[in-house]
């Protein structure tokens, strides 16, 4: 049941930043971070990802 909430949650957030969001890490989330990046900006990152992980953590140290 959990699972399912989180992938109808995963959803929805897709929707809203106009970019597919995929679950786990891998160059298909990094590409997804840069997109939002790119279209809404660093603040929005933060409503759609865990800025303590690792592989977000990277994509933003390489943006400064």
């Amino acid at each position: 049941m959990a699972a399912a909430e989180f992938l109808l949650r995963l959803k929805r957030l897709s929707s809203e930043v106009g970019t597919t969001l995929p679950k786990g890490a891998s160059p298909a989330v990094e590409f997804a971070a840069k997109m939002i990046i790119e279209k809404h900006g660093r603040e929005r990152l933060a409503s759609v990802a865990k800025l303590h992980f690792k592989t977000i953590q990277s994509i933003l140290a390489g943006l400064i």
